[in-house]
């Protein structure tokens, strides 16, 4: 296959229009840990943003105990874009699934944020003690939530 190697996933990354609800959610609600934090930062990277040479954001990292990062955006000038979120259907639809313990207390928890599920915690089937379930986050965005042991290594 040639002298490279693809190791995983280094981080998702997701454009908002507030990164302060982001934090409401991930850190406050959820628990996880920022470990960058810029604002109102240039990003001087023209091809990013239709010509722009160089728009201002803010980004904030995110980051749970496995350790793979949560890149949130905010463009802050020229501001960004709404649009209709896509549908689980649409192609070009994404999600990012968050690791949890104690699923339905999570999903209580996000409940409780004033975020409405798209599904009911569903348990597998085929996969012994694997559970999922989604949510709609900030400006739409798709979020699962998985407890259970078949992606993970047994302790």
């Amino acid at each position: 296959m040639g002298n490279f190697k693809v190791h995983g996933i280094f981080q998702t990354g997701i454009l908002v229009s507030d990164v302060e609800e982001c934090l409401r959610l991930f850190r406050d609600g959820l628990g996880l840990n920022v470990v960058f934090d810029a604002r109102n930062q240039i990003q001087s990277a023209k091809e990013l943003c239709h010509g722009v040479e160089n728009q201002t954001m803010n980004v904030l990292m995110l980051r749970g105990d496995d350790g793979v990062d949560l890149e949130i955006h905010q463009y802050v000038n020229p501001p960004a874009h709404p649009c209709k979120p896509l549908e689980h259907t649409d192609i070009g639809s994404s999600h990012f699934m968050l690791r949890v313990t104690g699923i339905e207390e999570v999903v209580k928890k996000v409940e409780e944020l004033g975020y409405e599920m798209m599904t009911p915690v569903i348990a597998s089937k085929t996969l012994p003690d694997f559970k999922f379930a989604y949510f709609r986050g900030p400006d739409g965005m798709m979020v699962e939530l998985q407890e259970g042991s078949y992606m993970r290594k047994k302790d």
